[in-house]
């Protein structure tokens, strides 16, 4: 494999949070053709399960976060009644460089600040999230250990500078918002990952991918990271090469 390598990402870059993501069981698949390796994030068939066995109020809960993002981006003619279409998306590429490759990626955006203008700049653009309010001191800690490092890795990937967090309660009620800047996101109370062991697992994840793989092209591997310790499996598979690109 030669000493220069680019990465096209479609699904994002979820192995950003591996190297503190003890839950993980998601894997990737990854043709490599020519010096080009694609990423495309499977889902598996405990996340299948998981899908299936969400509870109604979790469900309403996803659409408490639409229906927030929707009352925060409303403007004076906006008809808060109508029904959300949560399939429509605003998707931005990426271009990046990591070392000696090249990183191309895609993310959706909530929202763009008003006043903007083309071409948008990444602080531009608005990250939307909803949590529960928080009563207790075990849901503070479960939020900044879990909940955090999801949202910093998002935002801090595509150069977000902050996060507009409501706060709700059961009822979807949000009692109160928040202005999360992404900078201060690692110095919360609670917080116990570091933003330079994310970027350095990232890092040597791709150098792993990039020394480690059969230099033969269109051919299909699968990615997995497993906990505890998240050790990378690389397999190789029959699958065509459709499985991942687009034909």
């Amino acid at each position: 494999m030669a000493s220069s390598s680019s990465f096209g990402h479609p699904a994002g870059l979820r192995a950003l949070s591996w190297g503190h993501d003890q839950d993980n069981e998601d894997p990737l698949r990854e043709p490599r053709t020519l010096e080009t390796i694609y990423l495309k994030a499977e889902e598996t068939e405990y996340a299948r399960r998981q899908k299936f066995m969400i509870s109604p109020f979790v469900e309403k809960t996803m659409r408490w976060g639409f229906k927030f993002e929707d009352y925060m981006t409303a403007g004076a003619e906006s008809d808060l009644d109508e029904v959300l279409n949560t399939f429509e998306e605003f998707d931005v590429m990426y271009k990046s460089v990591l070392g000696d490759m090249s990183i191309v990626y895609g993310a959706e955006m909530d929202a763009v600040l008003e006043g903007s203008r083309k071409p948008f700049r990444p602080e531009d653009f608005v990250e939307f999230k909803t949590t529960k309010e928080m009563q207790h001191e075990r849901q503070r800690i479960n939020f900044a250990r879990f909940k955090l490092i999801k949202w910093w890795c998002q935002s801090f990937l595509v150069g977000i500078p902050s996060i507009i967090c409501g706060y709700r309660d059961n009822n979807g009620f949000v009692g109160s918002v928040k202005e999360l800047e992404l900078k201060g996101i690692p110095k919360m109370t609670g917080v116990d990952w570091r933003p330079n062991v994310c970027m350095g697992f990232l890092k040597n994840f791709f150098y792993a991918l990039k020394q480690g793989l059969i230099d033969t092209p269109n051919v299909v591997y699968n990615v997995s990271c497993e906990a505890p310790g998240c050790d990378i499996r690389v397999i190789q598979t029959d699958l065509d090469m459709s499985h991942v690109l687009p034909t």
